[in-house]
C-alpha cells in the first residue's frame, strides 16, 4: 500500500474534500496543511493536499471529480449572474441617458 495525492487546493477546499471522502468510509489526511493555510502563494493550487491509500484512490477520485464538477458549475453560474447584473445595469443607464438627451 502507498499513500497518494487525490486532491490539491486551498485549506477550505481540502477540508471539504477530506470530509466528503471520509463520509464515504475512506481514510484520508491533509498534507502541507500549515503551508497552505499560511500563504496560497506557495503552490498554485493552494498547497494543501488530500492523501489516501492507493487502494482507495479510484473511489476517492470519483468523489473529488463530483466535488470539482459542482465547484465549476457554481463558479460558472456566479460569473453568469454577475455578467447579467452588470450589463443589465449598463443597459438601464444607457436607456436613461437616451431618454434624457436633447
Amino acid at each position: 500500500m502507498k499513500i497518494v495525492e487525490v486532491f490539491e487546493g486551498d485549506l477550505f477546499q481540502a477540508q471539504m474534500v477530506k470530509n466528503l471522502i471520509e463520509n464515504d468510509g475512506i481514510e484520508s489526511f491533509l498534507q502541507d496543511e500549515l503551508i497552505g493555510s499560511r500563504s496560497p502563494v506557495w503552490r498554485p493550487g493552494g498547497g494543501v493536499r488530500v492523501m489516501v491509500s492507493d487502494l482507495d484512490y479510484d473511489r476517492a477520485r470519483l468523489i473529488v471529480n463530483e466535488f470539482e464538477k459542482n465547484q465549476n458549475s457554481k463558479i460558472l453560474k456566479h460569473i453568469h449572474e454577475v455578467y447579467i447584473f452588470k450589463y443589465t445595469k449598463i443597459a438601464i443607464a444607457f436607456n436613461g441617458a437616451l431618454q434624457h438627451s436633447p
